[in-house]
């Protein structure tokens, strides 16, 4: 693959990302920088700067004499995760009800629980339902034309994909299940119950799993 001299950094980050999310690189999985480099056909340099923001985006860990590895799911990870997901969905359906949108919230829940449900009946990929999964929570922060909550959403969007991803490979996660839980969720903000939403909403996302090594 040959990379242009423009924003190389970017592009080789978006590549690593890419094979990372699309598991060619497994998680915990050493990433070689010589061997990437050498396929690339570029320098040292921007490869490092792309790892680098790869670490600050929690998808990879660095070691010190050890070099890049693909980050690994453990329980303290899952539960930071978790715990930020829930605060940021919260403080957005706060927005949606202080703007009088939760019109547009209910059409937006109902498209994404609809191509759940396409996707439960056609035995998607896992990759493929989580995503959709995924979009349910927060495909409707987009809305909101928040520059910044979208920034942070984008921030924890694809570690947050891996955990789920993790949690469906490992854990023979019944999908029809959570897709009942979209709907529980989706019938909250329709009785406008938002004590009930919230609750709901943490239930949704607090799982009890089993992680080696911890």
């Amino acid at each position: 693959m040959k990379m242009v001299k423009t924003n190389m950094r970017e592009q080789v980050h978006q590549l690593l990302k890419s094979r990372i999310l699309d598991q060619t690189y497994a998680l915990g999985e050493k990433i070689n920088l010589y061997n990437i480099a050498q396929e690339l056909g570029i320098s040292n340099s921007p490869l490092r700067e792309a790892v680098t923001i790869l670490e600050s985006e929690n998808l990879v860990t660095f070691t010190p004499n050890v070099g890049p590895r693909v980050v690994q799911i453990t329980a303290s990870l899952y539960k930071d995760v978790v715990e930020t997901t829930v605060v940021l969905l919260v403080g957005a359906f706060d927005t949606f009800i202080e703007r009088d949108m939760l019109g547009q919230l209910e059409d937006h829940m109902k498209k994404s629980i609809a191509e759940q449900k396409r996707l439960a009946v056609e035995n998607c990929s896992d990759t493929q339902f989580v995503s959709a999964s995924i979009q349910f929570d927060f495909g409707c922060l987009k809305q909101l034309n928040n520059a910044l909550l979208s920034s942070l959403y984008d921030k924890l969007a694809d570690i947050l994909f891996l955990i789920i991803l993790y949690d469906h490979q490992n854990f023979d996660t019944n999908r029809w299940k959570l897709i009942d839980e979209h709907e529980r969720i989706l019938d909250y903000v329709i009785a406008r119950d938002f004590q009930g939403l919230k609750s709901e909403l943490k239930l949704h996302y607090t799982k009890t799993l089993t992680f080696s090594g911890e």
